[in-house]
């Protein structure tokens, strides 16, 4: 979930820009948080910056804020 606004997403986007390019089973989904409140009351988001991994329909990882490389990459790591 991001925002063209949120310094933190700004931080994200090129670690998982570079984590999708890496991983081809990866599937990365944006969500703006300004505009796509139904999508965020589905699956409760309350702010920008909050990632959500997926294996298949579960979730398997959430974080809100995170931009360490480190940390997204071992999120996205539980979704392969």
């Amino acid at each position: 979930v991001t925002a063209p606004w949120c310094p933190t997403c700004a931080k994200q986007h090129p670690i998982i820009q570079g984590l999708e390019s890496s991983n081809p089973k990866l599937v990365v989904f944006e969500v703006d948080f300004d505009t796509a409140e139904d999508v965020l009351k589905q699956f409760n988001v309350q702010y920008q910056s909050t990632l959500i991994s997926f294996k298949g329909k579960t979730e398997v990882g959430r974080s809100t804020g995170a931009s360490d490389p480190e940390v997204i990459t071992a999120q996205v790591a539980k979704s392969l």
